[in-house]
């Protein structure tokens, strides 16, 4: 419904975003490149989304870069619930090593990554 809304008065209000943070679209990246599933996982990308969107500029690849900010969070957001998360790269019987081309241009996000 609120997705509604924003499409429908983009022409009133002359603003159309070109590039979006989307909380499904990062959470599907932590699924894939980063973390094992777990219950608390979709609430802190969603936190860590939120975070990134409020304090967001940019003058490039707003989205990806956006994205990557907020995995950085996720783990420190994990840390300071007391959440552990499981690491894909950790488990490889389960989930085997990412080939060329799969999150490529990312780097395993880790809990002391600078606070930002």
């Amino acid at each position: 419904m609120a997705n509604n809304i924003i499409y429908n008065c983009q022409a009133a209000a002359g603003w159309y975003p070109l590039e979006t943070l989307s909380v499904e679209s990062c959470l599907q990246t932590a699924l894939d490149c980063y973390w094992e599933d777990h219950p608390e996982l979709a609430s802190l990308v969603q936190s860590a989304c939120d975070r990134v969107a409020s304090k967001w500029s940019s003058t490039g690849d707003a989205a990806s870069a956006a994205e990557d900010w907020a995995l950085d969070l996720v783990g420190e957001y994990a840390e300071a619930r007391g959440i552990t998360l499981a690491r894909r790269e950790d488990n490889p019987a389960v989930y085997p090593p990412r080939t060329a081309g799969q999150c490529e241009a990312k780097t395993t996000p880790e809990p002391a990554d600078a606070i930002r």
